[in-house]
């Protein structure tokens, strides 16, 4: 998950905008690293279903 998808899907909070620019600069980078196994995981499981 690239960080333009993720700003995009935090944006859809009220919360965000009241964030600080280093607050949302931490939350997007947590978020990120949260949710990129998931996406690692996806990219193998098309990999062994082409084999």
């Amino acid at each position: 998950m690239n960080a333009r998808s993720v700003v995009q899907i935090l944006m859809l909070s009220p919360i965000y905008s009241r964030l600080t620019l280093l607050e949302r600069y931490r939350l997007v980078r947590e978020f990120s690293q949260n949710y990129q196994l998931p996406e690692r995981a996806m990219k193998t499981q098309e990999k062994q279903a082409a084999n």
